[in-house]
């Protein structure tokens, strides 16, 4: 189901909806949900939950979407085109990602050096 329903996560995407990435807010940000972290490690990505979030950091993503829903559209953000960047950097990097977690994640003795020396 999850190969099925991948091939819509190209780009460009949907592009009758226009998403104002200025103001996300992620349970991924590591400075406003810091719980989190230790609870995600190993796990593939569709396996992550919120179940584990601290009461201290359920509180500091409140507020944030508080701020971000009260200050509504009425600024401009950072001005920055975030959905244009994070395309730029997939198309561009996606290869050496996928490098770089099997570099990372490989822990055989045998590839240990080579590993650090590409590294």
């Amino acid at each position: 189901m999850v190969r099925a329903g991948s091939w819509h996560n190209r780009n460009p995407g949907e592009m009758r909806i226009a998403l104002d990435l200025s103001w996300l807010v992620s349970s991924y940000d590591t400075v406003l949900v810091p719980s989190l972290i230790p609870h995600r490690a190993g796990l593939e990505r569709w396996d992550h939950r919120l179940q584990n979030i601290s009461s201290r950091d359920l509180a500091a993503v409140t507020a944030c979407l508080r701020a971000v829903l009260a200050t509504g559209r009425n600024t401009a953000g950072s001005g920055m085109e975030w959905q244009t960047m994070y395309s730029v950097m997939v198309d561009r990097y996606v290869e050496c990602f996928g490098l770089l977690q099997y570099l990372l994640n490989t822990t055989t003795p045998a590839n240990f050096e080579a590993r650090g020396k590409t590294i």
